[in-house]
């Protein structure tokens, strides 16, 4: 066999293809620069035609490392690679400049959770008699919509404030043993955590995009919305839904923020589908999870849904730090 171009395979020469690809990059007589290069554009064409490619070695590790340097998948021909304008308009990806913090995710999650999302926008297009293309725009249109000026943002419990100012910073459950609004169990998120972002050193802190039209529902984790400043952005990854189950289950991976792709949809297909025709729905809010810690002097405001005591006004203001009631 011979280097194909692999978008002009059938799915059946293209498998094998692969496997020739992982054989060959063994071999000590071949540039395995060359090997990885084809390796990388064979699985582009196999996750956007929904095959799976389960092997796990140092070819596959090799590529998920150029799919990082790139965005993820989702950068050039494969998925959708996002668009300028959304919360701030970056467009860069895991490892370029200012978001070196943001940890890889490991390349059999990106592959199991575009599947998923493959599978949920299959569906929807039977249940609504559309096509798989109107699905996917109509979705991505809604989604670039909901982020376009949004707010990252976390949500707190307004007793909670004055311990963060104390603190100089936000801790994660793993430090405050507890969790306000969610689910306390740090096995299960240590596992869901490994999936989405491998193996790293330090936990993400977890907010949410929160949108100009009031979409966005997470009043239940507190009455204080702390509003992260637009440099955090660079070091934040973002995903549909509640991350728990979906990492931990594979249905979905992170995206970096301002390049939201399918991998981070899962099955809330079906949720923003019905959200952009105007139908009543379950969605919640994107999620963000915030890579680097972090500290008070990452916050631009907080916005409390009643007037807070005098004492921590007073923090605020030594801190430098606005804040306003919500209407």
């Amino acid at each position: 066999m011979k280097y194909q171009r692999p978008e002009k395979l059938s799915d059946s020469k293209l498998k094998a293809y692969h496997w020739w690809l992982h054989s060959r990059y063994s071999r000590e007589d071949v540039s395995r620069k060359e090997v990885i290069g084809k390796h990388v554009e064979t699985v582009r064409v196999m996750e956007a035609r929904g095959l799976k490619h389960p092997r796990r070695d140092k070819l596959d590790r090799e590529t998920n490392d150029v799919f990082a340097r790139e965005g993820g998948p989702g950068s050039g021909n494969f998925g959708h690679a996002g668009r300028p304008g959304m919360v701030g308009g970056s467009t860069s990806g895991p490892g370029r400049g200012g978001v070196a913090q943001i940890p890889t995710t490991p390349l059999e999650t990106r592959t199991k959770a575009l599947l998923s999302a493959q599978e949920a926008i299959k569906e929807q297009a039977l249940l609504y008699g559309v096509s798989e293309a109107e699905i996917v725009n109509t979705c991505e249109e809604w989604l670039q919509d909901h982020m376009d000026g949004s707010e990252l943002s976390i949500r707190v419990p307004v007793d909670v404030v004055s311990t963060i100012l104390d603190d100089g910073k936000l801790k994660t459950q793993y430090e405050t043993h507890k969790t306000k609004g969610g689910v306390f169990d740090p096995e299960w998120r240590q596992r869901a955590e490994r999936n989405a972002f491998g193996e790293h050193k330090e936990h993400p802190i977890y907010g949410y995009l929160h949108d100009r039209g009031g979409i966005a529902k997470a009043e239940h984790y507190g009455g204080a919305r702390i509003v992260l400043n637009p440099t955090v952005q660079q070091r934040t990854t973002i995903s549909v839904g509640d991350s728990l189950y979906h990492f931990d289950t594979q249905s979905a991976a992170p995206s970096p923020l301002g390049n939201l792709d399918r991998s981070s949809w899962d099955k809330e297909v079906f949720t923003i589908y019905r959200q952009a025709k105007g139908r009543r729905t379950g969605f919640d809010y994107i999620e963000a999870q915030i890579h680097g810690g972090v500290k008070t002097n990452d916050i631009s405001k907080i916005v409390f849904d009643r007037v807070p005591s005098k004492s921590v006004i007073a923090k605020l203001s030594d801190k430098g730090i606005s804040w306003e009631q919500s209407k």
